[in-house]
C-alpha cells in the first residue's frame, strides 16, 4: 500500500476536483466534449473489430467515464476494467458501478499505473484490450519523483531539476506500457489534457482554488501544483510528440475539446 502523500485523491480538497459542484465552466465543457468524442471513438472501434470491446481505463476515479459509456454503449462493451491508485476512489467507483447496475461489465482494481508492465498483474487481464483510456486530465497527473510537493516558503514550490520534464519519464513509461496492451488497430486515447498557455494556467488555478486548495506554482512552471498534493502538467503539441516519440507521428491525432485552446484529446492508433 502506498503512503497517502503519494496518492493525489487522499484529501477532501483534491477530491472536489471530481465533484461537478466545484467545476468551472471550462472544465465542465471539456469533460462533456471528452465523453462525446469517447462515445464516437468506441463506436468506431466496435464497427472496426466487429465484436464487443475490451477496454482498460487508467485512473478511473469515481467511475464517471465507464458508467457513462456503459449506459450509452450497452452491447458494444464486453468488459471494462479500470485501475486507480487511490483506495478511496476505488471504493467510490465500486459503489457508483453497483448503483448503476453495471457490475457485469465494469470492474475496478486498486493498482498503480506505473507498474503496468508487472507480469503477475497482466496475467489477470483479458489482454489485449481494444482500447486503453486515460481521461479527465489524468494524463497530466504523472509527476516525476524528483518534483516534491513541498514549499520553500509559503506559496512557492521547492526547486526541482528542469530536466525531469524533458521528457517526463513517468508519463512515457505509463503510456508505453499502455500502448503494449493493444492489438494492431487498437486505440490509446489520452483524454482531456491541458494545453500549455498562461490562459490555461490561470483557469487551472481558478479551479483548484475553488476546490479549496492553495497553489504553490507560478508562470515559470509547466504544471500547476497545490499544497494539498495536487499536480497537473500542461502540454504543447511538440511536448506530446516528444513524450510519445516511439509512436509514428502519423498515428497520433489531436482533437480539440473546446474553442478556447484550453484542452485537447490525443488519439493514438496502433
Amino acid at each position: 500500500m502506498q503512503d497517502d502523500k503519494n496518492i493525489m485523491y487522499s484529501s477532501d480538497e483534491v477530491e472536489h476536483t471530481l465533484d461537478d459542484h466545484f467545476m468551472t465552466d471550462a472544465l465542465r465543457g471539456a469533460r462533456s466534449k471528452e465523453l462525446e468524442i469517447l462515445r464516437e471513438q468506441i463506436s468506431a472501434l466496435y464497427t472496426s473489430f466487429k465484436r464487443p470491446l475490451k477496454i482498460f481505463d487508467i485512473g478511473v476515479g469515481d467511475g464517471h467515464v465507464p458508467i457513462n459509456l456503459g449506459k450509452r454503449l450497452l452491447g458494444k462493451i464486453e468488459k471494462y476494467i479500470g485501475i486507480d491508485n487511490s483506495a478511496r476512489e476505488v471504493l467510490r467507483c465500486e459503489k457508483n458501478i453497483k448503483e448503476a447496475k453495471l457490475e457485469e461489465i465494469i470492474s475496478v482494481i486498486e493498482f498503480d499505473a506505473t507498474r503496468l508492465e508487472d507480469d503477475s498483474f497482466r496475467q489477470k487481464l483479458p489482454l489485449p484490450f481494444h482500447a486503453v483510456l486515460c481521461t479527465y486530465f489524468t494524463p497530466g497527473n504523472f509527476r516525476p519523483n524528483e518534483i516534491k510537493l513541498e514549499e520553500a516558503k509559503p506559496g512557492q514550490i521547492v526547486k526541482y531539476p528542469q530536466s525531469v520534464l524533458k521528457p517526463n519519464r513517468k508519463f512515457q513509461k505509463v503510456f508505453s506500457d499502455a500502448y503494449d496492451m493493444l492489438p494492431r488497430d487498437g486505440k490509446l486515447i489520452i483524454g482531456s489534457t491541458y494545453i500549455d498557455s498562461d490562459a490555461t494556467r490561470l483557469k487551472q488555478e481558478e479551479f483548484y482554488k475553488k476546490c479549496g486548495m492553495h497553489v504553490i506554482t507560478t508562470a515559470e512552471d509547466e504544471f500547476t501544483a497545490t499544497r494539498e498534493g495536487f499536480w497537473s502538467e500542461r502540454f504543447t503539441r511538440e511536448k506530446i510528440l516528444n513524450y510519445l516519440n516511439w509512436i509514428p507521428r502519423e498515428n497520433i491525432a489531436f482533437l480539440p475539446l473546446d474553442t478556447d485552446n484550453f484542452a485537447r484529446m490525443i488519439v493514438i492508433t496502433k
